[in-house]
């Protein structure tokens, strides 16, 4: 899919602020923005669930918390991009070493560098992952 317009990004935030933040920014680029607090609350997508080409998901938590919150995202959405934006770099950049269609984004940043990287992720060939 091209950036934009037609995707369909899932926002995985229990952060109201930041939620507020990346929902408008994705809406205002064209983006249908989808919410939910936790990665086992995708299933509730149904039939949407295939439309999602990015899952985003803020998180400080470990490293494994993080792989396993990735492996859900993966079973749930096979062919999902997923960008992890966290305050520990290293936690995340550990965690997408070991998981194919992963990115990570450092917290802080400006709107115009999420938005950078959100286009930069939808750009990448999807992978399949199950």
């Amino acid at each position: 899919m091209g950036a934009g317009t037609s995707d369909t990004v899932v926002l995985i935030m229990r952060e109201d602020k930041v939620r507020k933040v990346a929902s408008s920014t994705l809406q205002k680029a064209g983006f249908k923005v989808l919410h939910t607090s936790q990665a086992n609350s995708l299933e509730e997508f149904g039939d949407h669930a295939k439309d999602i080409s990015l899952a985003i998901v803020d998180t400080d938590s470990s490293r494994q918390e993080v792989s396993e919150l990735l492996r859900n995202i993966h079973r749930i959405l096979p062919e999902s991009r997923v960008l992890l934006i966290s305050e520990s770099a290293a936690v995340a950049s550990l965690a997408c070493h070991s998981h194919p269609g992963c990115w990570f984004m450092s917290k802080p940043f400006r709107r115009a560098q999420f938005l950078g990287q959100v286009l930069h992720v939808i750009a990448e060939p999807a992978v399949l992952t199950a």
